[in-house]
């Protein structure tokens, strides 16, 4: 590695000279401009070149050269394509139907054209600023609709509900990895470091978790302090996301609501979703203590 001196230059600006060989290397003449790209851990990087990574926001494929048609959505969904054209030689009806059940969770997208030979899907929210906090505040919300959708035997709400959750999960993957490329949309987001994004995407996979589990209780007897327990996790996951309280507390009361589960009739399912809460704690954690002792 190299080492040269940082030189100051009027009462506003540093200079420091650049290696000969990599300016005739890269044929930059005088009065050409150099890049510089401020990375996340704060180094400083040169480039020769604009280098932007280009985004695809468009994409056309025929179906018949789509093995794992859902899947492929659901990658265009995370990777920030907004359109996408799907063409078929002749009619497909049970593909076609396969689309507008994958497209159904996937919040944002809309089947916008539709004929026995081609299917346009668009991102329908491109202009609207939806950020992980909002998504956070949202599913820990549609999680108390759902106990309370259990509780008074709405099973309806509950599954419409569930749905609206796994949408808003892919929604979260799809923001995350637009993270990962656009350092506004970091900021935006409140994410500073890519540990920040691992730990976030386990947020979010536990709370779909969650509410997977909800489901699941439908064919279960409840007793009113099962309910209770139910309410507490929920509101303990929202007091841990938006309130500033101490971490300790929060796992103190994961300690008792646990506690309480082992003399529930239902306790295996009651456990699974105590485990979950803590879990997501642990993430909550991890991403605390990496801002404050990994900066």
């Amino acid at each position: 590695m190299e080492a040269r001196r940082l030189q100051k230059v009027g009462n506003r600006s540093y200079a420091v000279c650049l290696p000969k060989k990599w300016v005739l290397d890269n044929k930059i003449k005088e009065q050409d401009h150099i890049f510089m790209d401020i990375k996340q851990n704060n180094d400083l990087v040169l480039k020769a070149k604009q280098q932007e990574e280009k985004i695809k926001d468009s994409i056309t494929v025929d179906i018949a050269d789509i093995d794992h048609l859902p899947e492929f959505l659901v990658l265009c969904y995370v990777k920030n394509v907004d359109k996408i054209n799907l063409n078929s030689k002749k009619p497909d009806y049970e593909n076609f139907k396969a689309i507008k059940k994958v497209v159904s969770y996937l919040e944002g997208y809309e089947i916008t054209e539709e004929d026995e030979s081609h299917v346009e899907i668009q991102f329908l929210f491109k202009d609207v600023n939806i950020t992980l906090k909002h998504l956070l505040r949202r599913m820990t919300y549609l999680l108390s609709i759902m106990v309370t959708a259990l509780e008074n035997k709405d099973i309806e709400t509950l599954l419409k509900t569930e749905t609206t959750t796994d949408q808003l999960y892919h929604l979260s993957k799809r923001i995350m990895h637009s993270c990962m490329k656009n350092s506004k949309q970091r900021e935006e987001n409140d994410i500073r470091s890519e540990e920040d994004l691992l730990f976030m995407n386990i947020i979010f996979k536990k709370l779909e978790n969650i509410g997977d589990r909800f489901e699941s209780l439908t064919d279960k007897k409840l007793s009113e302090s099962d309910y209770k327990l139910l309410k507490e996790m929920i509101s303990l996951l929202n007091d841990l996301f938006f309130k500033k309280s101490e971490l300790k507390s929060h796992k103190e009361k994961l300690a008792k609501i646990k506690k309480s589960a082992n003399t529930s009739a239902i306790r295996g399912s009651l456990l699974s979703i105590a485990d979950l809460c803590l879990d997501i704690f642990e993430n909550v954690v991890s991403i605390e203590y990496s801002r404050k002792y990994f900066k």
